[in-house]
């Protein structure tokens, strides 16, 4: 089975323009399972979507990380952290 993962973390309007990709997807991959990274705010939006998981990136929290110029490493430990937890998924 392949994993296919797509990545959304800026606009709510892309996610839902990526619905055709997404069937699309699952023409030519019936059997893929499609997870989808995307800003924890819209989780509620991809619920909608055809997809079978989906991973919240708490981009405000991240943001206010970058923020601040002395978390530079806090806020690399913190994607690194997140990428793990996908990939052990």
């Amino acid at each position: 089975m392949q994993d296919l993962l797509l990545v959304n973390l800026m606009r709510m309007g892309d996610i839902l323009q990526m619905t055709p990709l997404i069937q699309g997807l699952r023409e030519t991959h019936p059997e893929a399972r499609i997870s989808m990274v995307l800003n924890e705010a819209f989780v509620e939006v991809a619920q909608r979507i055809d997809v079978d998981q989906i991973l919240p990136l708490p981009v405000r929290s991240f943001v206010e990380i970058v923020s601040q110029e002395a978390n530079l490493a806090q806020a690399c430990a913190y994607l690194k952290d997140f990428v793990q937890g996908v990939n052990a998924e």
